[in-house]
């Protein structure tokens, strides 16, 4: 299956060098770094290494920031971030470090948290983006305490919320553990992984929430929240059913089983098998 899946991941370059989501697919930003993360976690490269870094390069614009494909002229947090993931995997750093770390500060907010853009809101989201892209790059928040305290005012009792008037869910729970470990205040309490565990089904897949649908995306985000909290779901065996129903004979793995495989599904599918050690 391991070959399987490396070809597959491999058949989703594309001629520019970027990766789309499927064989085919348009080359993008996100998918790229997760066809990258995919091959990597079998000691794998691309076909075409230089040709994906040139793509991943050319996707940088002026300000410093990356956009999702070369024709994006705006810069963004969360492309940003997938961008220094992709090079990092390629073992090479941005062109313009410094005004790279430029446009990353530049979406740091007077309430801790970063926007996707200067100028815009707080979102779990972005700032798990601008913490991770400035933990690549050898920094951290100027006052991580402050985006400890940002992360702290969007918990509730069911996990954290995506923003001030966000829901809260088990993937922006999973992003929260990402950036208080960074700030160096990543700890999961008693009550968090009890929420993860509550999200599982009787599919032994997990939902967004407690009796939400089962997919591969939210059960990825809560194994990893159990897995830092050396916790196994509920249901282990069951689990592992629902991760193996959503791997596809072509090597890749779907959002849900009977699903087609995509590369960013590939890439979770592979990191539950790795947090249930199967």
């Amino acid at each position: 299956m391991e070959t399987k899946t490396i070809n597959w991941a491999k058949s989703c370059q594309n001629d520019d060098g970027g990766f789309g989501n499927a064989p085919a697919f348009s080359s993008t930003m996100d998918y790229t770094v997760a066809g990258l993360a995919v091959l990597a976690e079998f000691n794998s490269r691309p076909d075409d290494v230089k040709g994906c870094i040139e793509w991943v390069k050319s996707c940088q614009n002026d300000d410093g920031g990356f956009g999702r494909t070369p024709d994006d002229e705006i810069s963004y947090t969360d492309y940003t971030c997938s961008a220094l993931a992709a090079l990092y995997l390629l073992g090479l750093y941005p062109q313009k470090i410094s005004e790279c770390m430029g446009f990353i500060k530049s979406c740091e907010n007077d309430d801790g948290g970063y926007a996707r853009t200067p100028g815009a809101p707080s979102d779990m989201d972005s700032t798990a983006s601008a913490v991770s892209s400035l933990n690549m790059l050898g920094e951290k928040p100027h006052h991580p305490q402050d985006a400890v305290r940002y992360v702290g005012s969007l918990r509730t009792p069911w996990g954290y919320r995506s923003s001030a008037c966000g829901d809260a869910n088990v993937e922006y729970s999973a992003l929260a553990l990402t950036i208080l470990e960074v700030c160096g205040a990543g700890v999961v309490d008693r009550d968090l992984a009890e929420f993860a565990k509550s999200c599982q089904n009787d599919d032994g897949g997990f939902g967004e929430l407690p009796d939400r649908p089962s997919n591969i995306d939210y059960s990825y985000s809560a194994l990893e929240i159990l897995q830092k909290a050396g916790v196994k779901p509920l249901e282990f065996e069951k689990c592992i059913e629902f991760v193996n129903a959503c791997k596809n004979e072509d090597g890749g793995f779907g959002w849900i089983p009977g699903s087609p495989s995509r590369v960013e599904y590939t890439y979770y599918g592979i990191n539950c098998i790795k947090y249930l050690k199967i």
